[in-house]
């Protein structure tokens, strides 16, 4: 499974790192093709789903034989388990470079839109400030949302659940958290998924102390490094952790095709 993640990523990953992304607990996460020997030849992994939107991943190796298959046989696993609400929105990545799944997301009724990724990394061989954590509470839900909605739709339910696995972190400012940011902890680095700053409290350097509190706690669990990922297309944001020592590592770069439902 790790050499399939690792093919689907263009870089070797690990399997640790990459369930991060979902619930482990939740049996809609995974859907594996696997070929006679138990081998997996594919799948699609949800990484998110609410009221309004989802987002998938699909991928299926390119050196086996009825390749078409395969996509066809996942595909309908996923829609035969997962509902939809009407009006909801579907996403599905794959590779840009991948013409066969491209076809057949088409012929499925998926439109189109690419996106291309770049991986920035900050590497932690620095002096940081001594980590001073805000505590985050439960109660805190709400204003999280908001806060996190700035940047994508981000529900209560779903602000409540990152805050009660730990993997929020915050500043406050006239009682409400006016930035957050969801990390995600690897064997040598700290990943920030999502950093948001709330609208009325923008150009106010939260996100600038919020980000070097995240290097400092980074720096006191020994780790490498703090990485991110942002589109291309977001041209302050890659310019604003550039400022802060971000640096872009080209050989992770990656180009999806996006295909809405």
């Amino acid at each position: 499974m790790q050499n399939v993640l690792s093919e689907s990523a263009g870089y070797t990953v690990s399997i640790e790192d990459e369930i991060a992304y979902f619930d482990p607990d939740t049996a809609k996460s995974w859907y594996l093709a696997r070929g006679y020997d138990g081998q997996v030849l594919g799948f699609i992994r949800n990484f998110a789903q609410n009221s309004e939107w989802s987002l998938a991943e699909l991928y299926v190796k390119r050196s086996i034989q009825n390749r078409g298959h395969v996509v066809y046989s996942l595909l309908n696993s996923f829609k035969g388990t997962v509902s939809f609400p009407a009006g909801h929105r579907l996403r599905i990545d794959i590779l840009s470079h991948d013409v066969e799944l491209n076809e057949i997301l088409g012929k499925e009724g998926f439109s189109e839109k690419c996106q291309t990724f770049l991986y920035l990394e900050r590497d932690l061989n620095v002096r940081t400030p001594q980590f001073k954590s805000e505590s985050i509470s439960n109660t805190d839900a709400a204003s999280v949302s908001e806060t996190l909605s700035h940047l994508h739709p981000v529900s209560e339910t779903e602000a409540q659940k990152w805050i009660e696995s730990k993997t929020i972190r915050g500043i406050r400012c006239e009682g409400k958290v006016v930035v957050a940011a969801q990390i995600y902890d690897s064997d040598d680095a700290l990943e920030v998924n999502r950093i948001a700053t709330h609208e009325k409290f923008l150009r106010r350097s939260f996100a600038k102390k919020l980000m070097e509190q995240v290097f400092a706690e980074a720096s006191s669990l020994q780790k490498r490094k703090v990485y991110l990922k942002v589109e291309d297309v977001r041209l302050p944001a890659i310019s604003f952790y550039k400022s802060i020592g971000f640096i872009e590592n080209q050989d992770k770069r990656q180009v999806w095709h996006s295909r809405w439902y």
